[in-house]
């Protein structure tokens, strides 16, 4: 049983195994860290851009809370009844004060009743009030008639008249005192004496009674006032503008409007009479609210003329304020807020207060729910209203257009590094398979090599040790002997010139002479070599020249070695009594030299492999023909030097034509070219 041999022994094939792991297993490792480190960014951002939502919540609404719906401080039932006796300017107002406030607000002041105390409501048309002459006394009546006689046939003095001094010392009722001095008024203004007209109007406006048409008679007294206001000194015409309006708004009556257009008309140095009436007018809007049955805080929104508002109750002794905001100036007001806190653009603010939206929700590109949301309740009688701050992102692909772009960059950083360890890889497994074909080759090569030098020079020293043994062989026998050893050499030649020329050119030592060369000739020449070595074994070379010969410019010396290796391989592979056939095609561009011959042909699935060097078709046909796998590869080369290419045309069974195409034809008396 033989032995087996020991493992050193054995014979190892190189693998790639360890130095491609060695190569990938960093890359990889590093291409693992930087993917996870990309991921970790954008969960990053994505926490960032949740911390920033919060924070923007929280401020927000903070800010709506404390401006927009913040308590508006607001005066109780004893200070409204201070208020009804007169303002001194129309920010004094309460109701001015709220509707100023951050966001404009329609209020009012209810009892605990639910009826309007403030703005004090305007009765309706008012009766007639004819005086009575059974309300004063004898003495009171006498004095009465006289002064109104004085007072009609215009006799009447001014604030200081007798009558009407003896008048009011007899203390009539206070109605009829205020009539007096208001007729007393009007006939001063008609005879002429404006500044005793003044004087009564003046006291007339300090009282509160009513005239016998039912209206308050200091409004009519205040509106002569501010008829005469040229008479006042310019310091005290504001004064007076702001004592009529005051009371005109203070005692509201359906001819309050009238009596402030009134004022406008004579109140040309200021804009106070203009103030007061966007007073009033803000009254009627509380007025009109409040009788829409508004009462106190309710929870859900309601609809007036035609528009939605919020109600916010406030608690104060005597009743309560109700505050009416509608959405659209809460809206506005919260924009203002948005503005002002310097929200980015990125992020989008929805702000809703009770089941409506005040800032609409805004559609996400990616369907995204909120970041953040905060919210607070506003209490009062009603139940809770609350308040609801959402944060979403109106466009998380611009949010995250930085942090993409960072991705995006490292992610290329980490494709441009792996792709560069892949072809460093590559490379290095195609250097080691370059190294092991290199290997595999020089073994091939030495290999037959020492087969193909081997045979002829053991056949040459066979034939010289029987001639040194000096048996004289028979004359034809010496000549086969003969024959035999020149056929030997030239093998050995062969060989010997194809390794030189592979060797001259893997140095870059080969050189090249182009010349005008008589290809017709050159293939004469050839074939003409070749016939004896074809006739040993038994086949024929014919020769075939078409078109037009001219000189052509190449090295003579290299296509001939390149006509020799075909004709050589031609010839080895062609059965004994087979012919092989070449020959010359001249066309105007190009010339074809073909060699072909009857041998067993070349499989399709090699032919493209048999121009490699040192490679042989097929075991058994290496063993069955003598070579060095050289040849053809020397063929290509000199074709390509000649501007060239050659081609195969092989079926198994049928032959096989090797085809070289020149490209440049050169016409007698051309100059050479020089390479």
């Amino acid at each position: 049983m033989p032995r087996r041999a020991p493992s050193h022994a054995r014979s190892r094939n190189p693998t790639f195994l360890w130095q491609g792991t060695l190569i990938l297993l960093p890359a990889i490792i590093l291409c693992a860290v930087g993917l996870d480190s990309l991921r970790q960014d954008r969960a990053l951002a994505e926490h960032q851009a949740l911390e920033r939502a919060r924070t923007i919540a929280r401020e927000s609404l903070q800010r709506i809370v404390q401006g927009p719906l913040s308590a508006t401080p607001l005066p109780d039932a004893t200070l409204l009844m201070r208020a009804s006796t007169g303002l001194d300017s129309p920010e004094d107002d309460p109701i001015w004060q709220a509707a100023r406030a951050p966001v404009h607000r329609v209020s009012f002041f209810l009892d605990d009743a639910g009826r309007l105390v403030y703005p004090p409501p305007i009765p309706s048309l008012p009766l007639p009030q004819p005086l009575d002459p059974a309300d004063l006394n004898a003495e009171q009546l006498a004095l009465w008639e006289e002064l109104e006689d004085r007072i009609t046939t215009g006799l009447f003095s001014g604030a200081n008249d007798p009558l009407l001094t003896a008048f009011v010392k007899t203390a009539p009722p206070s109605r009829f005192a205020a009539i007096a001095e208001y007729r007393g008024g009007m006939a001063c203004l008609g005879d002429g004496q404006r500044q005793e007209a003044m004087t009564l109007f003046r006291a007339v406006s300090e009282g509160n009674e009513l005239a016998e048409d039912g209206f308050p008679l200091p409004l009519f007294a205040g509106a002569q006032i501010v008829r005469q206001l040229a008479l006042l000194p310019e310091a005290a015409r504001k004064a007076a503008v702001d004592r009529f309006c005051a009371r005109a708004i203070a005692q509201p009556t359906v001819l309050t409007n009238k009596a402030l257009e009134w004022a406008g008309q004579y109140d040309r140095s200021d804009d106070a009479a203009t103030r007061w009436k966007a007073l009033a007018a803000m009254h009627d809007r509380a007025r009109t609210v409040a009788a829409e049955g508004v009462g106190p805080f309710q929870s859900t929104p309601v609809e007036i003329a035609g528009e939605t508002h919020f109600v916010i109750s406030r608690a104060a002794t005597g009743g309560h304020w109700v505050q009416v905001i509608s959405r659209r100036d809460l809206a506005a007001a919260i924009e203002q807020i948005k503005q002002a806190q310097g929200i980015p653009e990125q992020f989008a603010l929805e702000v809703a207060l009770g089941p409506l939206d005040l800032l609409p929700r805004r559609a996400q590109p990616d369907g995204g729910e909120a970041l953040a949301t905060s919210t607070a309740s506003l209490s009062g009688e009603g139940g809770d209203l609350p308040l609801t701050i959402r944060i979403s992102l109106a466009d998380p692909a611009r949010y995250f257009a930085d942090q993409r772009l960072r991705t995006l960059r490292f992610a290329a950083l980490i494709g441009i590094s792996a792709l560069a360890v892949l072809i460093g890889f590559f490379s290095a497994w195609r250097a080691f398979r370059r190294q092991q074909r290199l290997s595999e080759m020089k073994t091939n090569f030495v290999s037959s090599v020492s087969h193909e030098l081997r045979a002829p020079i053991a056949s040459v020293r066979f034939m010289a040790e029987e001639l040194e043994m000096g048996a004289a062989p028979s004359p034809d026998k010496l000549r086969n002997y003969h024959r035999f050893i020149v056929q030997e050499c030239r093998r050995l030649s062969a060989v010997i010139e194809n390794v030189l020329d592979f060797s001259r050119r893997e140095q870059g030592r080969e050189r090249f002479e182009f010349e005008a060369s008589d290809l017709v000739r050159l293939l004469e020449e050839t074939a003409g070599l070749m016939r004896t070595y074809g006739a040993d074994r038994g086949v024929t070379i014919e020769t075939e020249v078409r078109g037009e010969p001219d000189d052509v410019a190449a090295d003579g010396r290299a296509l001939q070695r390149l006509l020799v290796n075909l004709l050589d391989n031609a010839i080895k592979h062609s059965p004994e009594d087979g012919c092989v056939r070449t020959g010359l095609l001249f066309e105007p561009r190009r010339v074809l030299l073909w060699v072909e011959d009857d041998g067993p042909g070349i499989p399709r699935e090699e032919q493209a492999r048999i121009f490699d060097r040192f490679y042989r078709v097929g075991s058994e046909l290496r063993r069955e023909t003598q070579g060095v796998g050289l040849g053809l590869s020397i063929v290509k080369h000199i074709a390509s030097v000649h501007g060239g290419t050659v081609h195969v045309r092989s079926e198994v069974g049928h032959g096989s034509r090797f085809t070289l195409e020149l490209p440049f034809v050169r016409k007698s008396g051309m100059p050479l070219i020089e390479s």
